[in-house]
């Protein structure tokens, strides 16, 4: 059985590249891209697709709402599981993105690596809750 590929966006090393490892230890095969642009890029030369986007939101260039807009206009990533991991605890930011449906909004200020493993295999294995539906 091929790995599940999972792509890691935040511009912050110290959150990408731990994730990253700890998602490839634990069975995926994850990717990390230091901004929307990057992360992009990596979309595009995928030749396998991602089976899930790990998403910040504060990053220069691109934020996580404008790449979120942008994938979702794309009717090969359109359907890619977002998992938006962010330190904005802001009610409007959680609307508009359930609005362009993320699956997962969770908090860098209460989430543990356990935490994160756990919403990771719910969402690729296909028990997926979309916020944009509650």
């Amino acid at each position: 059985m091929r790995k599940k590929r999972i792509l890691v966006v935040d511009d912050q090393a110290i959150y990408r590249e731990p994730i990253t490892m700890t998602l490839n230890a634990n069975g995926y095969h994850a990717i990390g891209a230091k901004d929307g642009s990057s992360a992009i890029k990596e979309l595009e030369k995928s030749v396998t697709p991602f089976n899930l986007i790990l998403l910040d939101y504060s990053m220069s260039e691109m934020n996580g709402l404008e790449f979120l807009e942008k994938i979702r206009k794309n009717a090969d990533w359109e359907g890619i599981p977002v998992i938006m991991l962010t330190e904005m605890a802001d009610k409007n930011l959680v609307i508009k993105a359930g609005a362009l449906g993320v699956d997962t909004y969770i908090l860098k200020s209460t989430f543990s690596l356990e935490h994160l493993l756990k919403e990771i295999d719910n969402l690729v294995e296909g028990d997926i809750v979309n916020i944009s539906n509650m």
